[in-house]
């Protein structure tokens, strides 16, 4: 018998963000051993490995402190000018 899952019952997992503890132990464990077992031990994703591996070999297990800015890098709106700027907050 098979089941069959629709849009109006999944449900989205929800897996809490790694603490830089976590990434650093992820990291360490991948040195000698495979990704799996490093995620498995870390009690990580693989994912998370490739997802971190950038910014660890830029800056090391410094670049692991601090998560990524969830924050839009490109914007779609342009700055304003100075003198938007300024006639906003005359007004």
């Amino acid at each position: 018998m098979a089941t069959e899952t629709t849009s109006s019952t999944f449900t989205r997992s929800y897996f809490r963000p790694t603490t830089a503890s976590q990434r650093q132990l992820l990291f360490k464990a991948a040195a000698t051993s495979t990704v799996t077992a490093a995620a498995q031990r870390a009690h990580v994703g693989r994912g998370t490995y490739y997802h971190w591996l950038e910014r660890y070999e830029t800056a090391g297990a410094a670049g692991l402190a601090q998560p990524r800015s969830c924050a839009p890098q490109h914007p779609r709106l342009a700055p304003l000018s100075a003198a938007v700027c300024a006639e906003v907050l005359a007004y």
